[in-house]
């Protein structure tokens, strides 16, 4: 494709005709995009993206300026330290080629105020601004209006997700009006569509008419739109409610492109949704006309195919020190509690895993009750969904101290109250070996003596306020010493699909019926080993049983404790070959409470055969379907949710109130936990 250009004549975010200079110009050109500027590291001062060579036919054709772009994040519930700046500015520059950003992040709470934003000019020299913040207890009106005062001249900018919460309490609507949006909650994770409203618009072309959220978001309860605001897309929640989640908006002389998605960082790996944010910068830029057609100067599409997708990793990079020039810079994140003993975090450079640094964690411990034990915590909140496990590498002291990993998770709104789930690593005297320690999430408990009161009966690690690693002294081993960590990320460690149960390891009906055996309660259950039922020459749980129309055996049960993590399956399949009595199959699955006791926290799917089917089949449940029964439940403290990371025990009960009692023998094949959906 040809453009019209003589020479690029400069960024003008604000001129009032909106027609790029690259489209007013006489003389033709062609350019050809190549190259990758992916940042290596985020930085908090300048970071110039690295310039693409163009491959240009014309010999007189002037390099493009850089767009430069000032991103403010930081804040609370999201991890926007380590994790979440850097995918979004490395996803953007696979799109956009010669960004020149500056980044500036603040701390984790909800009340910072940053000093580059209380400059009265701070502004000057960028083409725009991405607010990807979470600062909702700033209401200091002198602030946010000097921040609103710079755009109000031609400030373009993009405000996304918590920003819309940013200020929201203030008493001024200055902000509000910038947003163009008023909205001060939002529902529950959850994933939702969204239809395109405006077609037409520069930045929505090639967004899908119907988009669905590549993983759980927040869809925002928008209360008020502003007259100057136009909407570009709406979610659509669960009653059908339709709020807008993308627009742009007119404050003063400046355009904002807004959009409440993107709570989750793998929303930022999402084709569609970056290819909204990188054209969003480009119409900011002027550097995009009317027709939705990109200045090919900085436009780098033809490197990535237009169907491409960002899959969610299966791993995530929660710290490896990497990010940090300072000790001062690390202890903004890596803290000591006002607790236990001296622990000092700092950076080390020679004792690591790989990289430039890892976390060097020296203290002290006593012989007092309260001092025999050191902590040092990462403060950030933390959305770990769709892993199944902590990973770190470490190198202990030799001391045979205890290491203590645990989570702190907030209630369900959002609040702090010292909800801690914990594992116990123990290492050995003399050990001083490195490791890689890969902790499943399904073994984390609350500790024996928590206070269960205001606390979570099952972890959610969507919900991670706080990472701690606390050193723990036993009787005479007291003294001082240092831990060295790095790499610290979730992980999927399950290989799908997880087998229970195959049957083909028994030689004997003793052991088969050792390992399923039949409760104290309903008919009599005879277990042996069975022939194959599913054609792969394996065996089989043959179970010969009777019921009769009794309350008490009505039903023949049989069941087998063990544990089991299914994290990452959605479903349980198994094999059934039916006696023909059209007798209906319970199946069910056993979950642990929050400190990982048995209480009977039961959760079921029915199958009900026809009468004279003797067939062999496969038996999908997926876990969706599955119904909660709580009835013989031993304690209220039974999970809301199915928890597939912690099963304890898999049960089958033949007959039911409205089956006919009687003799029969079925047959139980192979079950596995398995992913259904990709």
């Amino acid at each position: 494709m040809f453009w019209h250009s003589t020479s690029f004549g400069g960024i003008h975010p604000n001129a009032g005709s909106h027609i790029p200079d690259w489209e007013q110009s006489t003389s033709y050109w062609q350019s050809a995009v190549t190259g990758d500027s992916t940042m290596n590291k985020i930085q908090f001062t300048r970071t110039r993206a690295i310039l693409l060579a163009l491959a240009i036919s014309c010999s007189a054709c002037i390099a493009a300026k850089p767009i430069r772009v000032l991103l403010i994040s930081g804040g609370c519930f999201h991890d926007y330290y380590c994790t979440q700046t850097k995918i979004l500015t490395d996803s953007l520059n696979k799109y956009i080629s010669n960004i020149d950003w500056n980044i500036v992040i603040g701390n984790g709470t909800t009340n910072d105020v940053l000093p580059v934003l209380a400059a009265q000019n701070w502004g000057k020299g960028y083409d725009l601004v991405i607010y990807n913040m979470c600062w909702a207890d700033v209401t200091d009106t002198s602030y946010i209006n000097n921040i609103c005062r710079n755009h109000q001249d031609g400030l373009n900018a993009i405000v996304l997700h918590c920003t819309m919460h940013t200020f929201r309490d203030s008493k001024d609507e200055e902000w509000k009006k910038l947003l163009g949006v008023d909205t001060h909650e939002h529902q529950q994770p959850r994933v939702f569509n969204v239809v395109k409203v405006n077609a037409d618009h520069p930045v929505m072309k090639d967004f899908p008419a119907q988009w669905t959220t590549p993983v759980e978001e927040e869809l925002y309860i928008i209360k008020r739109e502003f007259p100057t605001t136009t909407p570009l897309a709406k979610g659509i929640d669960a009653e059908g409610r339709e709020f807008t989640c993308f627009w742009t908006n007119t404050y003063g002389k400046s355009r904002i492109v807004g959009s409440t998605v993107g709570h989750n960082t793998e929303t930022f790996q999402d084709h569609n949704y970056i290819m909204f944010l990188a054209r969003s910068v480009l119409w900011l830029s002027n550097n995009i006309n009317d027709k939705g057609e990109p200045n090919p100067e900085y436009w780098k599409l033809a490197s990535v195919p237009k169907e491409a997708k960002f899959h969610k990793h299966d791993v995530r990079i929660i710290d490896n020190f990497e990010d940090y020039r300072t000790n001062a810079d690390l202890s903004k994140v890596w803290q000591r509690p006002n607790w236990g003993c001296d622990m000092t975090p700092g950076l080390s450079a020679e004792v690591k895993q790989a990289g430039t640094n890892g976390l060097e964690c020296k203290y002290k411990t006593t012989g007092e009750l309260s001092k025999k034990f050191a902590v040092v915590m990462r403060n950030g909140r933390l959305d770990l969904s769709g892993y199944n496990a902590l990973q770190f590498w470490m190198k202990p002291d030799g001391s045979g101290r205890q290491l203590d990993v645990q989570l702190n998770i907030s209630n369900t709104n959002g609040e702090n109250v010292g909800d801690y789930w914990e594992v116990n690593y123990k290492t050995d005297r003399g050990d001083t070996a490195s490791r890689v320690v890969t902790l499943p999430f399904s073994k984390f408990k609350q500790p024996a003596s928590a206070d269960l009161s205001n606390k979570n009966i099952i972890l959610d690690v969507s919900k991670i306020l706080q990472l701690a690693f606390t050193v723990r002294a036993a009787e005479g081993q007291t003294g001082e010493g240092v831990f060295y960590f790095d790499n610290i990320q979730a992980v999927t460690e399950i290989q799908l699909p997880v087998v229970m149960e195959n049957f083909n390891h028994y030689s004997t009906d003793s052991e088969i019926s050792e390992a399923w055996h039949a409760p104290g309660h309903g008919g009599p259950v005879k277990r042996s080993i069975g022939p194959d039922i599913q054609g792969g020459g394996g065996s089989s749980l043959k179970c010969e049983y009777t019921t009769t129309d009794s309350k008490d055996k009505f039903y023949a049960p049989f069941c087998r404790v063990d544990q089991w993590d299914l994290s990452g399956c959605d479903a349980v399949q198994f094999w059934f070959k039916p006696d023909g009595s059209g007798r209906e199959l319970l199946f069910e699955l056993n979950i642990p409470n929050g400190k990982g006791n048995n209480i009977h926290d039961l959760w079921d799917y029915s199958v009900i055969p026809q009468k004279g089917d003797t067939a062999a089949r496969l038996i999908t449940v997926p876990f969706s379907k599955l119904v909660h029964n709580t009835k013989f439940a031993d304690s209220n403290d039974w999970s809301p949710v199915f928890l597939p990371g912690a099963v304890i025990e898999v049960s089958f009960c033949i007959g039911g109130h409205k089956s006919e009692p009687g003799n029969g023998v079925c047959y139980i094949g192979e079950i596995e936990g398995v992913k259904l959906k990709e």
